[in-house]
């Protein structure tokens, strides 16, 4: 077998990836094409990465960069870091090819960003360690990747920000269905009037929320940093519940609507052209949990945010339909309305593009990236380390990433709270409301304060 990269004349088909059930086959060839063809050839040294974060999605995205064969020509894991130890080493053993020298391994992710041959980190922790590392990371100079929600607060995202526009530094959010065709022509066809004055966006997600509790103490397993993984989050005993299924936490997720529902909302602002603002007006319903010592996001909701111009959103639960991808985003116009998922997209407006494609003069989302088919994970990590090697503004960008979890987080926050609340995008803060105005942020435990 040829351990050449992938490339657009190779005609090479790396290896099956499970994660999200794709094929990179003849996608990932046009992937590279997309991103650029002459441009695949002119890395010139290897992009040095850390990894601070190995649980599933750590080791989907280090799977990524070796299957594809990014390393060693155009990255390079260096290190990798996260509190539970066996993790850490799991996924180096794992992962570790002939061409890739044992990355060194660290529990404390601040060891793996003083090391000056570290150029780019990728976060890959849970959500209540996002921002902490983002902006650690960002101080000390690096390009980040970081995992989708940007961050678990409102709060922390505006210092986010503040940081990359002081910085100038490099950051892409794993946000990576701006990378897929499907999504990003349907945002396309919307920005450009094919579907008329827009009335309304449905964002889907299954039903797959943990119910239970109270949860008895146990002790953490060996080689597990508890305090350091719980960080900012209130201290509490360890129980298997927290540490594995911590998206149905509050604490340290947001639920499905953060979990899957922050990808599709990425796309519905972008379509709407709010990424870089917001909603007005968000109310909702969910069967909140009430026990105690149990998981605290709500299995089922329904949450409608509206824009200007009278444009809604609605993320709303669905029972999981055995066969069928029924998480995704559903546009409505008023000259029709146009769905798509993760393996389909449809309706009269994509239909058209055979005879009738976007003139070249069109509202493009991205002027150094072209929309693609295949693994997007692949195409998304691509992007990143060429916009790494050119200094420049990568196609999930930190503004647009804030702004899709600022959506989701209100979404949240109108469900803890019961009630509709009013937002003013521009000054991010709710209208005439003390008690939601304090839950954009929350307190964080020292020494973990940011």
């Amino acid at each position: 077998m040829s351990t050449a990269p992938i490339t657009p004349d190779s005609g090479a088909v790396p290896p099956r990836s499970t994660r999200r059930r794709f094929l990179l086959g003849a996608g990932a060839v046009g992937v590279a094409a997309a991103i650029g063809g002459a441009g695949y050839w002119t890395f010139r040294r290897r992009v040095k990465i850390g990894v601070v974060g190995c649980g599933v999605r750590g080791h989907y995205l280090a799977s990524i960069l070796r299957r594809t064969r990014m390393l060693p020509y155009y990255g390079q894991i260096v290190a990798v870091a996260d509190v539970n130890l066996p993790q850490a080493e799991d996924l180096v053993a794992r992962h570790r090819a002939s061409e890739w020298p044992k990355p060194e391994i660290y529990q404390d992710y601040h060891r793996l960003l003083a090391r000056d041959d570290v150029e780019a980190v990728i976060v890959s922790t849970p959500d209540h360690w996002h921002a902490a590392v983002t902006l650690a990371a960002i101080d000390a100079g690096k390009a980040v990747y970081t995992e989708k929600p940007l961050t678990h607060q409102i709060g922390e995202g505006q210092r986010v920000v503040a940081a990359v526009e002081r910085s100038g530094a490099v950051l892409q959010c794993g946000l990576q269905q701006r990378s897929d065709y499907g999504f990003r022509t349907a945002a396309e066809l919307a920005r450009n009037g094919r579907l008329g004055p827009l009335k309304r966006l449905t964002v889907t997600c299954i039903e797959q929320g943990l119910e239970g509790g109270p949860f008895p103490a146990q002790s953490a397993p060996a080689g597990l940093d508890w305090d350091m993984w719980l960080g900012p989050a209130p201290l509490v005993d360890y129980c298997p519940e927290r540490h594995q299924h911590w998206h149905d936490w509050r604490e340290y997720g947001g639920g499905e609507i953060t979990n899957w529902g922050v990808h599709h909302v990425d796309i519905a602002q972008w379509a709407i052209g709010a990424e870089n603002s917001g909603p007005l007006e968000i109310a909702g319903q969910a069967e909140m949990p009430t026990i105690a010592r149990g998981y605290n996001e709500p299995r089922t909701f329904s949450v409608e945010l509206r824009y200007p111009g009278e444009v809604t959103l609605t993320i709303k639960s669905v029972p999981r339909i055995k066969g069928q991808d029924n998480t995704g985003l559903e546009i409505e116009g008023a000259r029709g309305t146009i769905s798509v998922t993760r393996s389909k997209y449809s309706g009269a407006a994509f239909d058209e593009l055979a005879t009738n494609p976007l003139p070249p003069e069109a509202v493009r989302m991205h002027a150094a990236s072209t929309p693609h088919k295949g693994n997007i994970a692949f195409a998304h990590l691509y992007h990143f380390l060429k916009m790494v090697r050119a200094g420049a503004t990568p196609i999930s960008d930190v503004v647009s990433a804030h702004r899709s979890a600022t959506a989701c987080n209100v979404a949240n926050l109108a469900l803890e709270l019961g009630r509709t609340l009013k937002w003013d995008p521009a000054r991010e803060d709710f209208i005439d409301d003390p008690e939601a105005s304090a839950l954009r942020d929350r307190p964080r435990r020292a020494p973990y304060v940011i």
